[in-house]
């Protein structure tokens, strides 16, 4: 929950958002991100491999890539969201 107040309150340029979390799935997180704010930053979500990722993006994701992702490539991806 902390998450989403400091989106809301800090504006990010962009958030990445570990699809698997403790106490908050990453679909609501990312639900409240697309829904709460007049305009998202742009969201890259790390999911596993069993995660269907393409209905991620259509939940609002602006990129998904599988936690197995590098750093570089992360980074990478983050640069081009950005």
């Amino acid at each position: 929950m902390e998450g989403l107040i400091l989106v809301e309150d800090e504006l990010p340029d962009l958030v990445i958002l570990d699809w698997a979390m403790p106490h908050i799935t990453g679909a609501i997180f990312l639900g409240a991100v697309v829904a709460g704010l007049k305009e998202p930053p742009p969201v890259l979500v790390l999911a596993d491999d069993t995660t269907d990722l393409p209905a991620i993006q259509q939940a609002g994701a602006s990129l998904c890539l599988g936690q197995q992702a590098d750093l570089g490539t992360i980074r990478a991806r983050a640069r081009d969201l950005l």
